[in-house]
């Protein structure tokens, strides 16, 4: 007989409240349906349960049963005025539920019209106004006296009905008003609400005018004259476009304000007659009507009248040139002070003709303006007044006075005197007046003075007070002689033109030769000499000149100072003079100007013969260089040399003790016995090969002076140049993971040009090889020594062998199973440095042989580790015990079932579902596939499900077993 038993629960229906009418304005259609958010009445109806999940429907039915719902939906619901919706009330945590029903109105707003734009004349165009906004209230209710109005700046505070704004209203730039309609005391709260533009127009924006000024020309002095008032248009509109504004001007200021229909409109303006006042000026905006004033300024300027008195009138002038043709070059502008009297804003401006005058083409300069025909002639003055600009003309009548006629400079010969007095200074004493009859060529009325600058002739300044003992003050002067036209002596009332002419004749001071040089002895090197010796006297030549041309000036040489001195018994052949008198014999020289004849004996020097010095000629040096080079620029190749070992070889016979040996850089440091390199012991060279100067001098007695010099060459050649790397790695214990070969120290030389030897630190006498390469077996320190074969150089380099291997792993999960985040430590065992990577990620190191992984997700895990010289890879394989927050079984192949990872070797695991209520649904086994979301054969809803597991921690061999509960999700 079979029995069974069980427990009935039953649970209460929700408690509702039944909720009041939702009320909600009508939209801008007036039909009585508008979108109503239906979920605002949610807590009304729950009574705040939060456990209470609401839903709204259209029907008693649907709400029964929980669907279809209102579409498109509770939150943007298209409800009708009147219209009932059910409601579905249902209790979360126990599924029952209840209904009740809400009334939903729809409020229609009240009609408002859309009012015009409200505009605004700005005066100063900052874009603000003020603005009556109550002048627009019986437009917006059409009169209505049950509507309410209000003004607001934003549409939210219009729809809120706060911060209303007062009228008038100082608004901003481009300012939109919202305006609030609504029944009055606000029956309804469902405002209508439309805008209104503020617009701010802009006044033209004009400029105040110069004032409008003309001259009284019009033949009658009476201050009075006619304007031509439109053509100050443009400059009053400022770049305004004159088709878009009216200009209009009045004679009295204030009738600006008025506009056209005041008295005082001038409605001619284009020939409006007036003397000195203001006018008003009005500028409308055609489109707007807004307008802007301002005031104009007329002015009647009298003309200036230019002095007429005989100064005034006539200008005299010198001519200019010795021909004498009245055509002269006038500075016009020192007459206008007298034309204008003095008057300071007077401008005078000077024409050739009246047309020009008419044309308005001044002469181009003033200050310098030629009479185009011989004088007399008259020429056009206008005077303008620089204030007002008004003129008025006269003439100017231009004469030319004739020049005195002296000698001209070319024809006048200069006054010649060599240095005699007090030679050196170039100062002699001169009679200028020698030249005078020739200077007048017999013209009468005339006066002479003499100058030392063409300015104190043209002046009359400064002239030379005694002309008949004048001492010039520079070795070649120009005198200047000025002719003056003084009137005839006889006739006291005879002033003459004051006219004068400029000529010039030369006076100069010719210097003795320059005998400053100072001659070096001359000294023959001879070997085995006699004392005598055929000198060439003729080289000093040069020197004794001291600069002074060869042509211009004559050397001659004496054997004594009295012929010198007296320019007689010359040696006769200079460039072949043998010393017959003695050894050392003394030699005089004199030197003559060819051109003045001037000459002076200059100085001395002394011929001398002594014995020579004998340089031999001297082989290479050549050294092996100090260290590699791969510039591939032998020329920088530098070591130390003694050049000291070639002293014996470059004396011979000579005796060092007589005979002094140095070195130089260069021939000219040799030759001129400077810059002796100090250190020739020890010496550097500076390029490669290198030319070394050797200087042998003769030093048997202090005077001698003899030497000789010669050169050798520095040669350095280079090392072998090769490079091995600092150290190889030769991979051992391979497990044929290795990336890298086995290491070859190669020097890449021609074994044909060098020879070879390898040795190792451990046993250095063992010669490995005698390859250019070599490949080592194991580790070490190898030395290889090349040799090149062709210069005998030789050169080493050491590297270093070391051994590498793959690792030994092990890998563990450090933390316990299900933990939040798990943690891997990878361990490598071996004589290198080890790189590790989980799962065939990115290779990571921290230096150590020890590397940890963290958040590493659950199931099974591949760790590998490197040899960081490449010498091979090992791995491990861990698994992370824990279970997927979620699964989805909907057969697309992720996800499609739910199994604890890592326990599969834990056979007497036991796993166990249960759904939320505690109900098993399924035991899984630890090996097999996991829970596919069924029970009974039927799909089990998305849903939380929670589980229970059996289990050992993974590595605990003591038995010891753990219960760990949990939930995950179920989606579909």
């Amino acid at each position: 007989m079979l029995t069974a038993s069980a427990t009935v629960v039953v649970n209460p229906l929700p408690t509702l409240v039944a909720p009041t009418p939702l009320a909600v304005c009508d939209d801008n259609i007036p039909d009585g349906i508008t979108e109503m958010n239906l979920t605002v009445k949610n807590n009304e109806i729950t009574g705040g349960n939060a456990g209470y999940v609401v839903t709204y429907h259209n029907d008693l039915a649907s709400a029964q049963i929980g669907t279809p719902e209102v579409a498109p939906s509770a939150a943007a619901y298209i409800g009708t005025n009147g219209e009932v919706v059910h409601v579905r009330v249902e209790n979360a945590a126990t599924g029952c539920f209840d209904t009740t029903t809400l009334t939903l109105e729809v409020v229609g707003a009240p009609a408002a019209n859309v009012p015009a734009d409200l505009e605004y004349c700005d005066p100063d165009n900052d874009g603000l106004g003020i603005f009556d906004l109550d002048s627009t209230i019986n437009e917006i209710t059409g009169g209505d006296p049950t509507l309410d109005v209000t003004f607001h700046l934003t549409p939210e505070d219009a729809a809120n009905d706060v911060l209303p704004q007062s009228s008038p209203l100082s608004n901003v730039v481009n300012q939109t008003i919202h305006v609030r309609v609504d029944y009055v005391n606000g029956a309804t709260n469902c405002p209508t609400i439309v805008t209104l533009n503020l617009v701010v127009l802009p006044t033209p924006e004009i400029a105040d005018p110069e004032p409008y000024e003309l001259c009284d020309d019009d033949g009658t002095a009476d201050g009075m004259t006619t304007f031509a008032l439109p053509t100050m248009d443009a400059e009053i509109l400022d770049g305004l476009n004159a088709a878009d504004y009216e200009v209009t001007y009045y004679s009295l200021v204030s009738d600006a304000e008025i506009g056209t229909t005041a008295p005082s409109y001038i409605a001619t303006p284009g020939a409006y007659t007036s003397g000195t006042t203001t006018l008003g000026v009005r500028v409308e905006n055609l489109a707007t009507g807004c307008y802007s004033t301002t005031t104009l300024d007329l002015i009647v300027n009298p003309l200036p009248v230019p002095v007429t008195t005989v100064e005034a009138l006539s200008l005299a002038i010198c001519d200019d040139t010795d021909a004498n043709d009245a055509i002269a070059t006038f500075d016009l502008s020192g007459q206008s002070g007298t034309i204008t009297g003095g008057v300071s804003n007077w401008a005078v401006d000077y024409y050739e003709t009246l047309a020009d005058v008419q044309s308005d083409t001044p002469i181009a300069d003033y200050t310098a303006y030629t009479n185009p025909m011989p004088a007399p002639m008259t020429i056009w003055v206008k005077v303008t007044n620089t204030d007002t600009g008004c003129f008025d003309l006269t003439t100017l009548t231009l004469e030319v006075d004739p020049l005195p006629t002296p000698a001209d400079s070319a024809d006048l010969s200069p006054i010649e005197l060599c240095d005699d007095n007090t030679p050196g200074d170039l100062v002699e004493t001169f009679d200028l007046t020698i030249n005078e009859q020739a200077v007048l060529n017999g013209e009468p009325n005339v006066t002479v003075s003499y100058h030392t600058t063409f300015s104190g002739a043209a002046s009359g300044d400064s002239s030379i007070a005694d002309p008949t003992a004048y001492q010039n003050t520079d070795p070649a002067e120009t005198i200047y002689v000025r002719v003056t036209n003084t009137g005839d002596p006889n006739n006291a009332n005879d002033m003459g033109t004051g006219c004068y002419n400029i000529t010039s004749f030369e006076i100069m001071v010719h210097p003795l030769p320059d005998a400053t040089a100072v001659l070096e002895d001359m000294i023959a090197c001879e070997d085995n000499t006699d004392g005598i010796y055929t000198f060439d006297l003729t080289v000093q030549d040069a020197i004794a000149l001291n600069g002074q041309s060869a042509t211009d000036f004559a050397v001659t040489y004496y054997e004594t100072l009295a012929a010198a001195e007296s320019g007689l018994g010359g040696i006769a052949t200079p460039s072949a003079y043998a010393n017959n008198n003695a050894n050392p014999q003394e030699i005089f020289v004199a030197i003559r100007n060819l051109t003045t004849g001037c000459d002076v004996v200059a100085t001395s020097f002394f011929v001398e013969v002594q014995e020579a010095a004998n340089a031999n000629a001297l082989m290479p040096l050549v050294s092996c260089d100090d260290n590699m080079e791969f510039d591939g620029n032998p020329s920088n190749d530098s070591v130390m040399f003694d050049l000291t070992t070639q002293d014996a070889t470059v004396l011979g016979a000579q005796a060092a003790t007589d005979y002094t040996v140095t070195y130089y850089e260069s021939e000219a440091d040799a030759l001129a016995g400077s810059n002796a390199i100090a250190g020739a012991t020890s010496y550097f060279n500076t390029v490669n090969p290198q030319t070394i100067w050797v200087r042998v001098d003769n030093d048997t007695r202090p005077e001698d002076i003899c030497y000789e010099v010669t050169s050798f060459d520095l040669q350095v050649n280079p090392v072998p140049a090769f490079v091995l790397e600092d150290t190889y790695v030769l991979c051992v214990g391979t497990n044929g993971t290795e990336v890298i070969n086995v290491p070859v120290m190669d020097t890449g030389l021609d074994a044909t040009l060098y020879a070879f030897e390898w040795t190792e630190a451990g046993d250095p006498a063992t010669v490995l090889s005698t390859d250019p390469s070599y490949e080592p077996l194991i580790g070490g320190t190898y030395t290889v020594y090349v040799e090149d074969l062709a210069t005998g150089c030789n050169s080493s380099l050491t590297t270093t062998v070391i051994e590498s291997a793959p690792p030994a792993v092990t890998a563990e999960v450090a933390t316990e199973a299900f933990a939040d985040t798990h943690v891997v430590v990878a361990t490598a065992t071996g004589n290198s440095i080890y790189e590790f990577s989980i799962d065939h990620g990115p290779w990571v190191s921290n230096g150590t042989n020890t590397y940890t992984f963290t958040d590493v997700a659950f199931g099974e895990h591949e760790i590998m580790v490197r040899d960081a010289n490449g010498c091979g890879v090992s791995s491990t394989t861990v698994f992370v015990m824990d279970y997927p927050l979620y699964f989805t079984p909907n057969n697309d192949g992720y996800n499609d079932t739910w199994q604890i990872a890592g326990i599969g070797n834990q056979l007497n695991a036991k796993i166990y579902i249960f759904d939320r209520y505690g109900k098993l649904l399924k035991q899984l086994s630890p090996t097999g596939a996991g829970w596919d979301g069924t029970f009974n054969g039927e799909h089990m809803p998305s849903n939380d499900y929670w589980f229970t597991v059996e289990y050992r921690e993974p590595g605990d061999i003591s038995g010891n077993t753990k219960e760990f509960k949990a939930h995950f999700t179920l989606k579909r």
